[in-house]
């Protein structure tokens, strides 16, 4: 069965378009079109899915993907991808265009795993997933029947993920629990009070 992509709300794909065409044509956000690879074609916007960021602490917890929290809609555009932000202070504000072997990756990645008997036989949902305190970017197939998700770490992937491996949604869960517990704080967590 093909790999599904979520429809997002039109007020997001007007975003993308806008924001695309205004990079196209000035150099707002910081960039112009030469520095990601050339003109934007704005008619070639595909495959739109949810990127969901995990915090470490949730993931300490075990609580796993399941703790991920919608962050924006990313659309592929070419090889590059951009972004529309979901909720808090950046619902439906363009967030930027994306380039480089990332982007590349997870499109190979896509359509490597498409040929995946697992995948194949099952219905899936396209996601990101984001744990930037682990420096960990996965492709998230995410089940919408009764099987397993499957994630696949993008590379470069930190140990003790292995790039482009499929893991099922229980291991890579214990994964993330290991990896974040034994990612160090950056700075020590304030001392909470003892008394009343």
């Amino acid at each position: 069965m093909p790999i599904r992509f979520q429809q997002p709300p039109s007020v997001s794909d007007e975003v993308v378009r806008k924001g695309l065409n205004e990079v196209a044509q000035t150099h707002r956000f910081g960039i112009a079109a030469e520095t990601i690879g050339g003109a934007i074609d704005t008619s070639n916007i595909t495959s739109p899915h949810i990127v969901f960021s995990a915090r470490l602490d949730n993931l300490r917890d075990g609580k796993g993907v399941e703790s991920a929290q919608p962050e924006s809609w990313r659309y592929f555009v070419g090889s590059r991808s951009a972004e529309v932000g979901i909720g808090g202070g950046r619902q439906n504000n363009f967030l930027g265009v994306n380039t480089g072997p990332f982007n590349e990756g997870m499109q190979r990645t896509l359509q490597s795993v498409e040929s995946d008997p697992r995948v194949q036989a099952e219905d899936f949902e396209c996601r990101l997933l984001r744990v930037n305190a682990l420096s960990l970017a996965a492709l998230w197939l995410k089940n919408k029947g009764k099987g397993d998700d499957l994630i696949i770490p993008l590379g470069p992937a930190p140990a003790p993920f292995v790039a482009e491996q499929i893991y099922g949604r229980t291991e890579f869960n214990e994964l993330l629990t290991k990896a974040a517990r034994s990612k160090r704080d950056l700075e020590p967590p304030v001392p909470r009070s003892t008394t009343g």
